[in-house]
Order: structure tokens, then C-alpha cells, then sequence
């Protein structure tokens, strides 16, 4: 029996039925080219997501005008026939997996750097100087002309989508983009037709929404939108409920709550590990509420059961998972089939958007994501052979579990009485407990295996040698170093 009845059941918006309530959400992957392509690699690491059950994946935000609108060297693009042959491959690609697809249009206004454009000129709704040089202007503001090109640019993204088979559309309304910069006065502080108060500054979404309406016919239309800013002088949830009603006057069907605006307020767009989880679900219920659409909700739900509570008790119609979708491609099917103990826990480390890994999308826990065009280890490399892993801490853990997918005769040292090393102290302090989810995790698969477990066993040389492994793997960490502080005393690390 489905122990997650309202996430598994069907969704239907406008002629458009998804199979689950389970969404991916948007997130750039960094794969695409930079001509704005859909390369192989993309491609793969969605149909792996699609493969795993996701009734509908939201594909990643795609610029509608990248010579006044880049926001990443890989971004994906549509400003132009040329790109569509791509974006069929892709959609098709997820089609075989009974999976809808939609895609995300966006343009970077402010925030895109100015080194991606063709005249190397940021601009938004209004000027913008430096903060460490008060004099020096970073971003021009719009004229009339650019900013009727832009409606138009929407539109015709949205219509190359259409054509491209995209089951519906999505705008980047979020997070500081260019359609939320209009919105917000903290950024726009325009006195013409397209800001000056609240009216006028909902005028160029509006403008923009009717462009897409009108060359999507009765496709389904999702708005993005920041439920709260959360920086001061920024929206509220109080105005974005008002907001939301004349977006989907406009023709939008469907929202997706996010939260946050960056930079200032980017704890609120990729939340750090300690924030609560499904905190952001009485947002996306106060959205469904005041506009009576159908809602996404989004942001630190992690497990199906909060998923399921989140559709039972109508604080959303849909879950989107944005990195639990990086850590286990295979969340849905995991859920569905009713082993939730095998859903690979994300544990909201933000490894994803590191500085140094923004070129490739990628997972500290899962090294195949972004990779998946790799080819897997053999299962049958090890048959025969026997491996020694010293050392279970989440490294050491992940190896053996590894090497005995492939074969090996696999045998793991661990010192300590217990499975998990550094990171049980890692995970111990109040806001880390998802560390310790993973540890639960990977000790579960190791007990599960056929991995040979020494525990409180060290293992030295010659422990190795008399065992005749054909492959050893040291995975003991590093050594504790004691510091000359007064009242520290030395733990035994044994216990």
C-alpha cells in the first residue's frame, strides 16, 4: 500500500495531467554551452532525474535575451531559433520517462555580469552605483526601448519552448532576477509607466505574463515568485498575496513560493542546514489562499512523510525538491515503492554551490551527479578480489559500499565501536542534525551489504598484509593535534 497517497496521486492543471505531485525544481547545472546550447550532458542529468520518478522537472532558468540578460557562462538559452533543436532532444529525453517537463525563462537585469554581455553594459529598472565608490555608476537603468524589447523577448522564448514541446512555462519571478527587480522598491525606483508606486511597478511582470499568454495559448503558465524578500524595505508576504492576485489575472495558473532575494538575503534562497525544515510552507499556503490557484511548495522538505503532511493538510499542491534532487535522483521512486530508507539523505551542506564548483553541477554525497554520462564501475570489476577500507567515517563508509557494488570481498577497519568517524562530531552541535541522517544512511547500506564490518578493530601494515587485498584504501582521516589551551584534556577517540 502507497504510504504517501496525496504525494503519489495524480495533478491535473488545465489539459496538462501530471502523474505524482513530486516536482524538480529549477537549478542551473552549469552544463549547458556557451552559446547557450543543450549539450549531452545536460540532457543525461535530467533523464536521470526523470528516470527516477519526478511527475514534473522544472528545467533550469534560461535567458530570454543573453546580450543584456546573462547571468552564468553556461546558462541555457532561447532568444533564437538556433537553440531549439536541443531543447526537442531534451524534452523527448524526459517524455520516455513519463515525465512533464517544464522550462524556466529569465533575464538577469542587475544581476547580470556585465563581463557576459555583448556591450559589456549591466542595466535594470534603475541606476545603480557602486557602494565602494559612491560615484561610479555599475547599472544603467532601462530605457523604453529595451524594456519593450524584453516583453517581446519573453514572449518569443515562450514560443520557441512551445514549439520545442515543453508541457508549460515557467517565469523566474525570484530571487532578485529582473522580473522581481521591477516589482520590488528596493530596486526600483522608477517615475514612469513602469514604477513609481506598487501599481506601477507591477506593470512590466504584468506586460510580460500577457506576452507569454498570448503566444502559449493554453499551455500551463507558473510564476516563480519570492513570498517574502526578507530584506528590509523589501516585499512581504502581505504584499505578495496581493501581488499573486493580479499576476494570475493577468494568466498565470500555478505558483511557485519561494523565499529570499539575493545577495542580501541569500540565506533565504539556499538555506543553510540549521534552518527549520518546511519552514517556507505557511508562505506558499498564504499564496494559495489569497489567489486560489494551485501552489509549488519548495525549501527544506527533505523527507516524504513532510511531503505527503504538506498536499494532506493543503499547504500546497505540489513539492518541488531542489537539492535532495542532486543528492538521490531517485527520491520519488524510492518513496513511492515504500522504501523511504533508501532515499540517500541531502543534508543541505550547500557543497552544490561552492564558489570553486559553480563550472559543473555537482553533490558531496553523490559524485555522479553531473556526471552521469560517466560510465558506472563494472559490477563485476571486484569478482575474485578482495578490498581493505581503514576507516568508517562517511569516506571511508561510501568506498566499501562502492567496491562491494563491484565485487570485491570488501572488509572495513574502524577503531572507534561504532560506524561514522569525524562526522558524528561534525553533526552533533544544535543545527547539524542532518549530518547525522546521513550517517544513519550510510550505516543502514553498510549493514545491508555484504561489506564485512571490523568494528573497534585498528588496523595497521601488517593488519592489512595478513588479509592480501588486491586493493587497500585508507580512509582514517586525519590525526587529532592538541592545542596548549588551559582545562583541555585528551578524549579517547576509542570510545
Amino acid at each position: 500500500m502507497n504510504a504517501y497517497p496525496h504525494l503519489f496521486s495524480p495533478f491535473r492543471l488545465g489539459p496538462l495531467e501530471l502523474k505524482n505531485r513530486v516536482v524538480m525544481a529549477p537549478m542551473s547545472s552549469s552544463l549547458g554551452g556557451t552559446d547557450g546550447r543543450v549539450t549531452a550532458d545536460q540532457i543525461a542529468f535530467y533523464q536521470e532525474r526523470a528516470r527516477g520518478g519526478f511527475g514534473l522537472i522544472i528545467v533550469e532558468f534560461t535567458s530570454v535575451d543573453p546580450d543584456t540578460g546573462r547571468t552564468e557562462a553556461h546558462q541555457l538559452s532561447l532568444e533564437s531559433d538556433r537553440n531549439i533543436e536541443g531543447h526537442v532532444r531534451l524534452v523527448e529525453a524526459l517524455h520516455q520517462s513519463g515525465t512533464k517537463a517544464f522550462i524556466q525563462l529569465q533575464h538577469g537585469g542587475r544581476f547580470a555580469p556585465a563581463t557576459f554581455l555583448k556591450d559589456g553594459i549591466t542595466r535594470g529598472p534603475s541606476r545603480v552605483y557602486s557602494r565602494r565608490d559612491p560615484s561610479k555608476l555599475v547599472v544603467e537603468a532601462m530605457d523604453q526601448a529595451l524594456i519593450q524589447r524584453l516583453i517581446a523577448a519573453f514572449g518569443a522564448s515562450a514560443r520557441r519552448a512551445a514549439s520545442a514541446g515543453y508541457d508549460g512555462i515557467e517565469l523566474h519571478g525570484a530571487h532578485g532576477y529582473l522580473l522581481s527587480q521591477f516589482l520590488s522598491p528596493i530596486s526600483n525606483h522608477r517615475d514612469d509607466e513602469w514604477g513609481g508606486d506598487a501599481k506601477r511597478r507591477m506593470a512590466f511582470p504584468l506586460a510580460v505574463i500577457r506576452a507569454v499568454r498570448a503566444e502559449i495559448g493554453d499551455l500551463p503558465f507558473c510564476y516563480r515568485i519570492s513570498a517574502d524578500e526578507f530584506v528590509k524595505g523589501g516585499l512581504t508576504i502581505d504584499d505578495n498575496e496581493e501581488i499573486c492576485r493580479h499576476l494570475v489575472a493577468a494568466g498565470i495558473d500555478i505558483l511557485h513560493a519561494s523565499t529570499g532575494r539575493g545577495p542580501e538575503a541569500f540565506d533565504k534562497v539556499m538555506e543553510p542546514m540549521s534552518a527549520p525544515e518546511g519552514w517556507r510552507l505557511p508562505y506558499a499556503r498564504r499564496l494559495r489562499e489569497a489567489t486560489g490557484v494551485p501552489v509549488i511548495g519548495v525549501g527544506q522538505i527533505r523527507t516524504p512523510e513532510l511531503a505527503e503532511r504538506a498536499i494532506a493538510d493543503e499547504d500546497c499542491d505540489l513539492v518541488a525538491l531542489g537539492r535532495p534532487s542532486l543528492t538521490d535522483p531517485y527520491w520519488p521512486t524510492k518513496a513511492e515503492t515504500g522504501r523511504p530508507d533508501l532515499i540517500r539523505p541531502c543534508t543541505t551542506c550547500n557543497f552544490c554551490i561552492a564558489q570553486e564548483n559553480l563550472h559543473r553541477v555537482c553533490c558531496a554525497e553523490n559524485p555522479r551527479t553531473g556526471r552521469e554520462l560517466d560510465a558506472p564501475i563494472p559490477a563485476d570489476l571486484g569478482i575474485g578480489r578482495r578490498a581493505v577500507v581503514v576507516g568508517a567515517g562517511p569516506g571511508g563508509m561510501t568506498t566499501a559500499l562502492m567496491l562491494a557494488e563491484a565485487g570485491f570481498e570488501t572488509h572495513l577497519f574502524e577503531t572507534r565501536l561504532g560506524l561514522g568517524g569525524g562526522i558524528i562530531a561534525s553533526g552533533t552541535p544544535p543545527g547539524k542534525e542532518m549530518l547525522l541522517r546521513y550517517r544513519d544512511y550510510l550505516e543502514r547500506q553498510v549493514l545491508a551489504s555484504r561489506i564485512v564490518a571490523h568494528v573497534g578493530e585498528p588496523a595497521d601494515a601488517d593488519t592489512i598484509l595478513a588479509m592480501a587485498p588486491d586493493l587497500a584504501v585508507i580512509a582514517a582521516g586525519t590525526k587529532r593535534r592538541l592545542h596548549a589551551i588551559e582545562g583541555l584534556r585528551p578524549v579517547d577517540i576509542s570510545a
